[in-house]
């Protein structure tokens, strides 16, 4: 009869353990999703909503690295044909 019963709380203590993981699975699945469905919705705003500068922004970020590449475009080629094979 002992050993019936620690068997049984044995088995009891395995299902009970096997649900808690299962439960902690998934809630961590959840949460993780509704972290990814909060920032779907930030990504997800009308252009209206954005910030209005964001062109502008945009366009001289671009232009200043052009201008950046045009100064090393320049002494670039002096530097690649003074080198011999």
């Amino acid at each position: 009869m002992l050993n019936r019963l620690s068997v049984s709380t044995l088995l009891k203590a395995v299902i009970l353990a096997t649900s808690f993981c299962v439960v902690v699975g998934f809630s961590l699945n959840a949460w993780d999703s509704w972290s990814r469905l909060q920032v779907a919705r930030r990504m997800g705003k009308p252009k209206a909503s954005r910030r209005p500068t964001l062109a502008k922004e945009y366009t001289e970020t671009t232009n200043a690295l052009l201008e950046t590449l045009d100064k090393l475009s320049g002494t670039l080629p002096p530097m690649s044909t003074t080198r011999t094979p």
